[in-house]
């Protein structure tokens, strides 16, 4: 209540408050508004800065105060400040110089092509959910000492899919912890579900889903993930691939010519190209896709992963998520957003979706459930804009959601209840703890030896490592002792060569180092534990 008391006299000032720090220029930095009360501090001093960046009122390469300043400017404590500094740096828009301090970022032509998104829509039959703080959980167990190591020649065809043996330890990006999921509330709701009074659901439903959970989602995603939509736009589907069979059948009649980042999803790769789309790699910029690269003559659509790219990491900053949306407004073309690895980040706060910044109608989003729940419920999302929305209702009449409605209706009442958010929260702080494990391990076996990048978010870390040795001989060393892993090269899209050989690296000597892509949502922290030491004893003796 007294922050509260606080933002309602800042709001009575003046509009704007010339604040005059070592730089010796003033910067004007508005008072914290009322207009948000329902935000937390944090969230009003990041909002606020960022419209003052993206309104050019903060210059390119224009200092900021430090966290100290404008904590004292505005009255609060250092803390807002500092959480809303470092989201706005996850995100680009401000970069922070060691003993300097924190900067604008170059944001040339901003002006041209950012203008003010209309209020995000809303479904007036839902309530807004709410997000609560996470809550600690407890650990898995650890694993037991494994037999012995499988031979070369027996390991390389573990790689596929498939039940490994009990004594082989396999870093699955595709995992998550099965073993947590709250299998006595499910089944409770299920038999509820299977009851006769919902004899209709045996039936067939809406051809974009049930309704009801449609809205809960939608709800959801603007709350969690800045996604601006109604329930109208949001289509259920039965998992990423779907997703991306329903938009290649929209697109390419008139847009079958995408762009795509060099290293990505092979599944996914193919399943476009036999859907007859064309594909046009473009190699991985040290942030990720290079949205300069962009030709409106010759690409008609873009896939992108801007918020956790896959299989890398790196957060795709502000600048470029702009200058994607200045090409799809210029060219008429639309950008793909698959957010599939984004509901679990340990760093900073969440980075908002692509879509939200679309004021236009150019993005269309790509969500699971598959990552907080399991891949087994067969449960993803679409949000069309407007005008592929009604191309959907004109052209595919005959499209029907291959989403289970007993699973669909099972997960209502997951999230109408919210056992949903509980199970997230839950999940958040069960692979904080198995992250931080790996990391630890790695350092403690492996510190002096190799690299970890994309640690922010997501299920998998990409393990670099100080060697000439080749991956498929490192990775059939892991393999003999009884540990799979990925060799990142695998998701390097055929005929692209990347600037820096398998894409984001700055130096020829990390250029030529092998790289392993490490998912550890399936395992325990003693599986986690037990591989590193496996892995470091098959690669460095």
């Amino acid at each position: 209540m007294r922050h509260r008391t606080c933002l309602a006299i800042q709001a009575a000032k003046a509009w704007a408050l010339s604040y005059r720090y070592k730089g010796g220029f003033p910067l004007l930095i508005p008072p914290i508004s009322a207009a948000y009360p329902s935000e937390p501090l944090h969230a009003q001093v990041y909002r606020t800065l960022k419209e003052e960046l993206l309104g050019g009122r903060i210059a390119p390469g224009g200092r900021l105060p430090s966290i100290r300043q404008l904590a004292q400017h505005l009255g609060i404590s250092r803390n807002p400040v500092e959480a809303a500094y470092d989201q706005l740096a996850a995100e680009g828009y401000i970069a922070s110089r060691p003993k300097s301090g924190y900067y604008a970022a170059d944001m040339e032509l901003l002006e041209d092509i950012v203008r003010e998104a209309p209020p995000a829509p809303t479904d007036s039959s839902v309530t807004e959910l709410t997000v609560q703080p996470p809550h600690a959980s407890s650990e898995a167990p650890g694993l037991e000492r494994p037999g012995q190591a499988a031979s070369l020649s027996n390991a390389a065809g573990l790689m596929h899919r498939g039940t490994p043996a009990p004594d082989r330890i396999r870093f699955d990006m595709d995992g998550t912890d099965t073993a947590s999921f709250p299998f006595p509330l499910w089944r409770k709701l299920t038999m509820e579900v299977l009851q006769p009074a919902n004899l209709g659901l045996l039936g067939y439903g809406d051809r974009r889903g049930e309704p009801k959970l449609r809205e809960l989602t939608a709800a959801y995603l603007r709350q969690t993930r800045g996604v601006r939509c109604t329930s109208e736009q949001l289509i259920l589907t039965s998992g990423t691939q779907q997703s991306m069979l329903l938009i290649a059948s929209l697109l390419r009649g008139t847009h079958r010519e995408w762009a795509v980042e060099g290293a990505m999803d092979p599944r996914i790769a193919a399943l476009l190209r036999q859907q007859g789309i064309g594909l046009h790699g473009l190699p991985l910029e040290e942030d990720g896709f290079p949205a300069d690269r962009l030709d409106p003559a010759k690409h008609r659509a873009a896939y992108v992963t801007p918020s956790h790219q896959f299989p890398y990491g790196m957060v795709l900053p502000a600048a470029k998520r702009l200058k994607l949306l200045q090409w799809a407004e210029a060219s008429g073309g639309y950008l793909i957003e698959d957010d599939y690895d984004s509901d679990f980040r340990f760093e900073g706060r969440p980075v908002p979706a692509l879509q939200g910044m679309d004021s236009t109608g150019r993005v269309v989003y790509l969500g699971t459930f598959s990552r907080s729940l399991s891949p087994a419920f067969r449960l993803s999302y679409c949000i069309l804009p407007p005008e592929l929305l009604e191309r959907f209702h004109r052209e595919l009449p005959w499209y029907e959601s291959s989403a289970s409605r007993l699973t669909q209706k099972t997960m209502e009442l997951f999230m109408e209840r919210g056992g949903f958010e509980r199970h997230v929260r839950r999940m958040k702080q069960l692979y904080r703890h198995k992250r931080a494990v790996l990391l630890e391990a790695i350092a403690r076996h492996m510190g002096g030896c190799s690299r970890v990048s994309g640690t922010a978010s997501g299920l998998h870390v990409l393990l670099r490592l100080d060697t000439p040795l080749l991956e498929e001989y490192l990775r059939q060393r892991a393999a003999a002792l009884g540990v799979d892993v990925r060799a990142v090269s695998s998701f390097q899209l055929e005929g692209v060569q990347a600037e820096h050989p398998c894409g984001n690296f700055s130096t020829e000597a990390e250029s030529e180092s092998a790289g392993f892509l490490l998912g550890f949502g399936s395992l325990t922290p003693g599986q986690i534990e037990e591989g590193v030491r496996r892995l470091a004893l098959a690669w460095f003796g």
